[in-house]
């Protein structure tokens, strides 16, 4: 019971881990301008990308068909450059329930990754999004990926 008390508190607490801090950092700057002039840009419409305004970011589902574990899928993330933009992310675990609450985006697969760490026994996993629902995985597992930026 207890577990699934800190697992239930943790789902409402937003955590990032460092990789989803990177746009903040000013280290990831493709645009020409500065970190805070490419944050604040409007994106512009693609067909690579949506732009969820109500949710302030904008979201790239990759449909290659590929599950990948949880290093592969932040390193494709993470090297993405789409849209004149390179500071692209794993989802928080809020972040994925959003779009999966609000958006038909990911109705196509169950499982997806997010950056949101667990921590147990000195051991990080990742929460998930399985059919809705917030889970913790270990990093090999396969799952879907996402990759957003802040609108």
């Amino acid at each position: 019971m207890k577990k699934l008390m800190i697992i239930a508190l943790n789902v409402f607490l937003c955590f990032t881990c460092l990789s989803c801090e990177k746009n903040k950092s000013g280290d990831v700057n493709k645009g020409g301008g500065s970190s805070e002039e490419q944050q604040s840009s409007e994106p512009k419409e693609s067909k690579d990308y949506v732009i969820l305004k109500d949710l302030r970011l904008v979201v790239k589902v990759f449909e290659d068909g590929e599950r990948l574990s949880y290093g592969d899928a932040e390193s494709k993330c993470n090297q993405l450059s789409l849209g004149d933009y390179d500071d692209w992310r794993l989802p928080t675990i809020s972040e994925l329930m959003n779009i999966n609450a609000y958006t038909t985006l990911l109705k196509g697969q169950t499982q997806w990754w997010s950056c949101s760490p667990y921590y147990y026994d000195s051991e990080t996993y990742h929460y998930c999004l399985d059919k809705g629902n917030a889970v913790v995985s270990v990093d090999g597992n396969m799952w879907w990926v996402v990759a957003v930026r802040a609108y």
